[in-house]
């Protein structure tokens, strides 16, 4: 067998497996995405939680800046596709949908 066939027949090897690797990946994982298309992704803020980090002696504009930072942290989860909701309008929701400082 000369180079070039050896050559030939490890790439058309290379390119079946990893062809079939993605194909078998996506088939098993084809239901999980299917509900993740479903979920709306939403994100809940604790407001009073965060206020309550505040020191109680800083001045407006420190309270200013972390107002737009909480505010620019909001904005870039919307842009993102997320839902926002205040922790005080939520009823339940998992852990891990709250996000901190």
């Amino acid at each position: 067998m000369s180079l070039k066939s050896l050559i030939a027949v490890v790439l058309a090897t290379i390119a079946v497996s990893v062809s079939s690797s993605y194909w078998l990946v996506r088939h098993s994982l084809s239901t999980e995405l299917e509900k993740l298309n479903l979920l709306t992704p939403v994100f809940v803020i604790d407001r009073t939680g965060w206020t309550r980090n505040l020191s109680k002696d800083a001045s407006q504009d420190a309270i200013k800046q972390a107002m737009n930072e909480w505010q620019a942290k909001i904005s870039h989860l919307v842009d993102s596709g997320f839902v926002v909701v205040d922790a005080n309008m939520v009823v339940g929701a998992p852990e891990d949908v709250y996000v901190g400082e």
